[in-house]
């Protein structure tokens, strides 16, 4: 009976660790860059906004709710093809997870 109690705990901390992690990285590594923009998109039906610069890294503009960011929709929008733009963006890219790095920010349009 005490070993199967073990089991479920570790089940349990397992299956806390692979929800908690992927969702905590999209926060953290901030960092400010400068790219130019070479193509815009949605993708999927909840209509996730991508952003692909000069040198085909993909990024993803979306809300994150630890940090009060609700203007995804805003930031894409202002977002124009064959511009330039300095942008604040955090997280990072993990290819077998769709994880993209989030544009938080425009800093200089």
């Amino acid at each position: 009976m005490k070993k199967l109690s073990v089991f479920y705990i570790i089940i349990i901390i397992f299956l806390l660790i692979i929800t908690i992690v992927p969702c905590s990285l999209e926060y953290v590594d901030e960092k400010q860059i400068e790219i130019t923009i070479t193509d815009k998109y949605t993708k999927g039906e909840e209509g996730r906004y991508f952003i692909v610069d000069n040198n085909d890294n993909a990024y993803v503009v979306k809300d994150l709710f630890f940090i009060g960011k609700f203007n995804s929709t805003d930031i894409y929008n202002k977002l124009k093809v064959g511009c330039t733009y300095k942008v604040k963006v955090s997280g990072v890219r993990i290819h077998f997870l769709s994880m993209y790095q989030n544009i938080n920010e425009i800093i200089k349009e």
